[in-house]
């Protein structure tokens, strides 16, 4: 059975409003990097590996995928009665996983890690809401999760803007490397539209 919260720190019931507030900051922390990704899409994959914006999206994707493959974890999870050490171990990993990608490992090597960070991202999520429904009484459960699915949804919001910030900075301090990614990337558009071309125009010809 699973364990309440309340007894794994050892705390009475007047502990429960501050188990809430620890419970909202690692939501927080959890939503913000999957949002902050998206702005910075083009230059993490069309302008870093030269690929299409189609296999560019694939990158956002791939990671639902993951999350899917990840069921089987949570059952795992959830008769275990350890939530706060599931967070940490899927936090670790997901950190770990997030700094590979920022290595120059290729695109293909860059989507499989993708993957697996989806199963470690839902098992943090999964295992958060779980603990924002037993961290109280039932009467409140319902006000519980409408407070913490408002909250997902600001932090969602709040991580897209401070990745353009993220963005913006680094146009501003490296122009040059920013100029050399966009041309490669009109380069690449530019061949594909010369190959199209040329394979109509031989269809029609044939």
């Amino acid at each position: 059975m699973a364990v309440p919260v309340s007894n794994l720190r050892g705390s009475k019931t007047d502990r429960r409003p501050f188990d809430f507030v620890a419970i909202a900051i690692l939501l927080v922390l959890t939503a913000l990097p999957d949002a902050m990704v998206v702005p910075l899409l083009r230059e993490l994959m069309v302008g870093r590996y030269d690929v299409g914006p189609g296999d560019a999206h694939a990158f956002l994707s791939i990671n639902l995928v993951g999350a899917l493959c990840a069921v089987p974890l949570l059952g795992f999870a959830a008769r275990r009665g350890r939530p706060v050490l599931a967070i940490g171990i899927a936090a670790i990993v997901d950190a770990l996983l997030l700094t590979a990608m920022w290595l120059p490992i290729g695109f293909g090597p860059t989507i499989l890690l993708r993957l697996f960070e989806g199963a470690a991202d839902v098992v943090v999520f999964a295992v958060v809401f779980d603990l924002v429904g037993r961290v109280g009484s039932r009467r409140s459960v319902g006000l519980r999760f409408g407070f913490a699915a408002a909250l997902l949804s600001m932090a969602l919001g709040s991580g897209a803007i401070l990745g353009g910030v993220v963005l913006l900075k680094s146009r501003v301090q490296s122009p040059s490397s920013h100029v050399q990614s966009q041309s490669r990337h009109h380069r690449a558009r530019r061949s594909r539209s010369s190959c199209t071309f040329r394979l109509g125009s031989w269809s029609s010809f044939q």
